[in-house]
């Protein structure tokens, strides 16, 4: 990155869209999301 403001500026820039995208959602959303992700994980199946 040779120009490290305008890195920094993007960078400030998403992470804050990203974190009023996180923000706006309800906790129990987010954690069922959560829960689901790694319950996919656990799950495998022999053939």
């Amino acid at each position: 990155h040779i120009n490290w403001e305008l890195t920094f500026k993007n960078v400030d820039k998403q992470l804050h869209q990203t974190l009023k995208t996180v923000a706006d959602q309800p906790l129990e959303k987010m954690l069922q999301a959560r829960y689901d992700k790694y319950r996919k994980i656990g799950i495998f199946a022999e053939k």
